[in-house]
């Protein structure tokens, strides 16, 4: 089973930042996550992780 974290990295989040500025966003995806398979995750919750991805971008290192 994939976990937040793998799925936020898929996603080319920084998911550390994430936790760290906005817990309790974090918190609330978290639970979420938890409890639904990850496309159903992606579906119901597609339009935060865009915005997630926008302000956390995961730095690529070529």
């Amino acid at each position: 089973m994939m976990t937040l974290e793998e799925y936020l990295e898929k996603k080319n989040i920084d998911w550390q930042a994430l936790e760290q500025h906005e817990h309790t966003l974090w918190l609330a995806l978290k639970s979420d996550f938890e409890q639904m398979h990850p496309n159903s995750f992606e579906m119901r919750k597609k339009f935060i992780i865009n915005k997630v991805r926008r302000k956390y971008p995961k730095e690529v290192y070529s």
